[in-house]
């Protein structure tokens, strides 16, 4: 379970469960509108979650679908697809 997530805006996610804390840098890109930023980074990390992907699994996938939601205008029409998010996983 996790009890704590700190989100340091253009820096970082920190989750913390059970005394351990685990880092996940953010992806650097040019941001045009950053409407739907923190809602695609929750949407993907507990989706990820209920899945039973790991803590830095579900860190992977929501920093990446945030970083690409942020190239995009607007809010729902910004949030990526899983299988945008993955091809773009293939290229780290």
């Amino acid at each position: 379970m996790v009890h704590l997530i700190s989100i340091a805006m253009e820096k970082a996610a920190e989750p913390f469960k059970e005394g351990q804390r685990i880092l996940r840098r953010s992806t650097q890109v040019k941001a045009v509108d950053t409407t739907a930023a923190g809602d695609t980074f929750t949407g993907y990390f507990f989706a990820a979650l209920s899945k039973d992907k790991s803590i830095p699994e579900a860190l992977l996938l929501a920093t990446k679908a945030s970083a690409i939601s942020v190239t995009r205008k607007g809010a729902e029409a910004s949030i990526p697809n899983i299988l945008e998010v993955q091809e773009a996983l293939k290229s780290l």
